[in-house]
């Protein structure tokens, strides 16, 4: 079968056994922090000792340590974690404020303890680049789940910090 062959792409087939040169690569990924992100990828960000479903790991793996990999748009990253005390910058909006996370962004590293955060993301034709959707409920249409991230404290989707720890689908288009 001919398809995308590239299991990183966001339109990977497991069945194709020929590349036909159609893969995509979404704005975002979230990689494991012993790989490298892809070609034409940056690092946003650090973020420790989270449970995630991504980059060929799952939940049994136990919290790890993750990279957030961003494509560049007029030499900024698509998708970037500021301090919650520091405001997106412009052009970028708020997808959703992340708490209590250990994180290497905006100035600080994981030797300044857990957090709180303000997920950024580059605005693109209408909206952000990415978004968090709750875990039971599906990325919208145009996005592509490029992560579940797991027992995180957030405030999106219509949920926030009261509801304690929920499980989460990072999105990208």
């Amino acid at each position: 079968m001919v398809g995308c062959t590239d299991p990183k792409a966001a339109n990977f087939q497991a069945t194709a056994n020929q590349d036909n040169g159609t893969c995509s690569y979404l704005a975002v990924t979230l990689r494991h922090a012993s790989h490298a992100c892809p070609d034409s990828y940056g690092i946003s960000a650090w973020i420790g000792g989270i449970h995630a479903g991504a980059d060929g790991y799952d939940f049994t793996n136990g919290p790890q340590n993750w990279a957030l990999c961003s494509k560049s748009y007029q030499g900024q990253s698509l998708a970037l974690l500021r301090h919650s005390t520091h405001d997106c910058p412009a052009g970028f909006g708020r997808v959703a404020w992340l708490g209590g996370l250990h994180a290497g962004a905006d100035g600080y590293d994981f030797t300044n303890g857990p957090q709180n955060w303000a997920l950024c993301a580059h605005e693109y034709d209408g909206g952000p680049v990415v978004q968090l959707k709750h875990a039971s409920h599906s990325c919208d249409p145009g996005f592509s789940r490029i992560a579940f991230l797991g027992g995180i404290h957030a405030s999106a989707d219509g949920y926030d910090f009261s509801n304690g720890p929920q499980n989460w689908a990072l999105c990208a288009r």
